[in-house]
């Protein structure tokens, strides 16, 4: 279908026009702003349609817009901002969109707005913050978005931030003001530092760094009392981790797998209590633990797969009575095993494929044959 007739704008009552994947569609008639019932419009995959009618802002009932994959969209109209019952608010992948309209502010009611894979996005709106509803923003893959306003701060309710791999080169300083912030995702993100006002993100509960360009975490980290998921998987520059690590008081879940410039842990480490999974696999520089690690009483699963410079473990394994993951795979370099392992009743087995020392060392042990793997 290319075109609407101008008739469709007579249809008072209609709630939901679904144009979704109308491939060839263009345009649209400006009649179409005359469906004041309408709360649900949707242009998915409209991927010829270059601009929305003037007067969309007429839909005052629109609580759902969505313009995913409209890759020949470059702009929205203004009247764009008198949607004051939108909601939910679609643009990813609009790929040919270089920014929103200045309005956009005034969507009083809007409590998502997705921009992921829109490429060509450079600038948001300075005043943002406005948008006092929203809880969701999604700007993953945005590449040419190099900076977030300031007024980023101000959206007292957003809960999610998503960033992965955009442009940006550092956060604001405003950031800490994200009081219900509960999730932050800077996956593949360019910058090698967070400010230190991410650390009155109180509310949140999910960090995730991977495969971002860090060199380090901030000193007073410490203070996310609700944090429970710390995801630094494949940081190749991050050397170490900061005691203050340890007062994170809600941890369960910290994975640093492939960290490769990481040398050690802090001492500090002991005191995250709440601490559940512990996945250090291929630190290739790691050539010891600290004795605190055995303070970890919650601890069940421990990846430490491909140390190869690790020689021993510590003697207090054996107080982590939780343990029922222990993966030493790949730890060529290991001497042997403390005695303390015996006490660990709910360890079924360990993997120590490729640790021959350690194999050989499991005649020393009273464990059960089957509690090694060592089929190599």
């Amino acid at each position: 279908m290319a075109t609407l007739p101008d008739s469709i704008g007579g249809w008072a009552a209609l709630k939901t026009l679904d144009l979704s994947f109308c491939g060839e569609l263009a345009s649209l008639p400006d009649s179409i702003c005359d469906l004041a019932a309408l709360t649900r419009f949707d242009l998915t995959g409209c991927v010829t349609l270059a601009a929305l009618p003037d007067g969309i802002g007429r839909l005052r009932e629109l609580t759902m817009l969505y313009l995913t994959g409209c890759w020949s969209l470059t702009s929205l109209p203004g009247s764009i901002g008198h949607l004051t019952s939108l909601m939910d608010f679609e643009l990813d992948a609009c790929t040919a969109l270089t920014g929103l309209p200045d309005s956009v502010v005034n969507l009083a009611a809007l409590t998502r707005l997705n921009l992921n894979f829109s490429t060509a996005l450079a600038t948001l709106p300075h005043r943002i913050g406005d948008l006092a509803a929203l809880k969701a923003l999604f700007l993953c893959e945005c590449d040419n978005l190099e900076r977030l306003p300031d007024s980023t701060g101000d959206l007292a309710l957003l809960q999610v931030l998503k960033l992965a791999d955009a442009g940006i080169s550092s956060l604001p300083h405003t950031i800490g003001n994200l009081s219900s912030l509960t999730q932050l995702d800077l996956r593949y993100m360019r910058f090698t530092g967070l400010p230190d006002g991410i650390c009155g993100l109180t509310a949140l509960v999910s960090l995730d760094l991977t495969e971002s360009a860090l060199t380090a975490l901030p000193e007073g980290i410490g203070a996310l009392a609700a944090l429970t998921h710390l995801i630094l998987k494949c940081c190749p520059q991050l050397a170490a981790l900061p005691d203050s690590i340890g007062d994170l008081a809600a941890l369960v879940y910290l994975d640093a797998h492939g960290c490769g410039a990481l040398t050690r842990l802090p001492d500090g480490m002991g005191r995250a209590r709440t601490l559940r999974a512990l996945l250090l696999g291929s630190c290739t520089r790691l050539a010891e633990l600290p004795g605190s690690l055995c303070d970890l009483v919650a601890l069940e699963r421990l990846d430490l797969s491909a140390c190869e410079l690790l020689t021993h473990l510590p003697e207090r394994m054996g107080e982590l009575v939780r343990l029922t993951s222990l993966d030493l795979t790949g730890c060529s370099g290991l001497l042997s095993l403390p005695g303390g392992l015996r006490t660990l009743r709910r360890l079924p087995r360990i993997d120590v494929v490729g640790c021959a020392d350690a194999v050989r060392l499991q005649a020393k042990t009273p464990l059960q044959d089957d509690d090694f793997d060592a089929s190599k």
